[in-house]
């Protein structure tokens, strides 16, 4: 969590709508947190991270990509040298790549 971020104004507040801290929020921090809903046959996930995200640390999606993994999830990480969101996101020919990559492997779309 950033430094200073806490309380209902902080990022997962605003989320959640309220003080994540709070114990009568504890249902909805549970309900918001993606590792929440990850089943044995989940859909196919692509997970792009910048490793200098200062709002949602890299370290979450590294933990919802191990998770699908272990679970038999097909799951692909890119983790990017870059902050949260950026022009790496969709300018990076290796991205786009994996991308389409990933797409064409999970969809089942005529040419």
């Amino acid at each position: 969590m950033p430094a200073g971020d806490h309380g209902a104004a902080s990022t997962r507040g605003r989320l959640i709508g309220g003080d994540p801290e709070a114990p009568d929020m504890r249902a909805r921090v549970k309900l918001a947190n993606p590792l929440t809903h990850v089943r044995i046959g989940s859909p196919p996930s692509m997970l792009l991270h910048g490793t200098r995200d200062c709002i949602v640390p890299a370290r979450q999606s590294a933990r919802l990509y191990r998770l699908l993994s272990s679970l038999g999830v097909e799951a692909d990480y890119l983790p990017l040298d870059a902050p949260h969101g950026g022009p790496k996101f969709h300018t990076l020919p290796v991205v786009t790549t994996r991308v389409l990559d990933f797409l064409d492997a999970h969809l089942d779309v005529e040419p």
